[in-house]
């Protein structure tokens, strides 16, 4: 493996989601998005299942670790204490000046995509389960891509909307859950670009 060094990076991200219940296909077999069932990433001329979620301000991965301590003699007769890493967290987060359904969506708490038709108010969960892909670029390469990556998690907002005279920030939060199918694939152009 080639180990490479990018000093002064400004990374650029791109962010699309799956909806699990999203069906393709209108024939039969259609697929279903779901924990069983990752659709290919999407393109330009194929976007497939995949949501654009705006232009992206910020984003980031997030580990969170919990520890516990251990103590007791050891086997030269001292008394010691040893922390322990037990679990870990992983989240994504990511914010966008554009408001989309989902941002509204998840603020208002409804049950199902905010579109042209009225929806039941407060009827819903605060959290969407979808796959996200992102896309780092290198903002000095002309957007030259960097890497991807697809997450499965439990999405979430940060904050609420909010009417106010600011521009809205849409600040999301994915709660990582394990899936295989699932990777981070570095741009095999990159690296010697």
């Amino acid at each position: 493996m080639s180990r490479f060094i990018i000093p002064g990076l400004i990374i650029g991200s791109k962010v699309s989601i799956a909806k699990f219940g999203a069906v393709i296909g209108s024939d039969e077999p259609s697929k279903t998005v779901s924990a069983d069932w990752l659709p290919v990433p999407p393109t330009a001329e194929a976007p497939g299942p995949w949501l654009y979620m705006g232009r992206i301000r910020t984003s980031n991965p997030q580990i969170e670790t919990k520890t516990g301590e251990i103590e007791g003699a050891n086997d030269g007769g001292t008394y010691e204490t040893e922390e322990l890493q037990l679990t870990t967290k992983r989240k994504f987060l990511f914010a966008s000046n554009y408001i989309t359904p989902e941002f509204l969506q998840l603020s208002f708490g409804l049950a199902q995509d905010w579109g042209t038709e009225q929806v039941v108010f407060g009827s819903g969960s605060p959290q969407i389960d979808v796959y996200v892909y992102t896309e780092w670029t290198d903002a000095y390469r002309d957007g030259a891509r960097i890497m991807s990556a697809c997450m499965q998690g439990r999405l979430r907002l940060v904050n609420p909307a909010k009417a106010a005279s600011d521009p809205s920030l849409a600040e999301f939060e994915l709660s990582v859950i394990y899936n295989p199918l699932c990777k981070l694939t570095p741009d095999e152009d990159y690296a010697g670009a």
